[in-house]
């Protein structure tokens, strides 16, 4: 497995698996504790691809906003893990990157059962067939075997076009 924080780029799209970390982040220097979590599930579970996670927040914000859209664009899946705690983790950009992502075919999403206000998110995804999980360690599964049936799916660039703004 090989991870891309925020700041390093992949230029190219491959037939490697890769999958995208979306959901809401710690506004601090370090890596949310979810993604950490995450990372180490990717782990265990032997994921041999690429691992694209938006943190730490180093740069202006728009650099980190360009970063996030080509990154999730190339992703061959984009996981969205929302726990969502209304003062912590409001996850309100997360809301809108799950909209753009929604009817994509790479999304897989999973929240603790805790986790508020995910009742129209959770019904848009069933409504669309995206798998969803109630667990971090189900929502990674989900993820490795989207990553690998999407491998050989093509990046396409016109999506958003960021011209030089990498």
């Amino acid at each position: 497995m090989k991870v891309f924080n925020s700041g390093i780029n992949v230029d190219a799209a491959s037939a490697t698996p890769s999958v995208f970390l979306a959901g809401p982040s710690e506004r601090d220097d370090g890596v949310t504790a979810w993604r950490r979590k995450a990372l180490s599930l990717f782990k265990k579970f032997g994921f041999n691809g690429h691992v694209y996670v938006p943190e730490p927040w180093s740069r202006s914000r728009d650099v980190q906003i360009n970063w996030e859209i080509h990154h999730l664009n190339l992703a061959k899946c984009v996981l969205f893990w929302i726990p969502r705690d209304l003062k912590t983790l409001p996850g309100f950009t997360t809301n809108i990157e799950f909209g753009e992502w929604l009817h994509s075919g790479k999304v897989v999403l999973g929240f603790p059962p805790a986790a508020a206000r995910m009742e129209y998110i959770a019904y848009r995804a069933k409504q669309n067939g995206i798998p969803v999980s109630d667990n971090l360690a189900d929502t990674v599964k989900n993820a490795v075997v989207m990553a690998d049936a999407n491998k050989n799916r093509q990046y396409n660039a016109d999506f958003y076009d960021l011209g030089d703004k990498l």
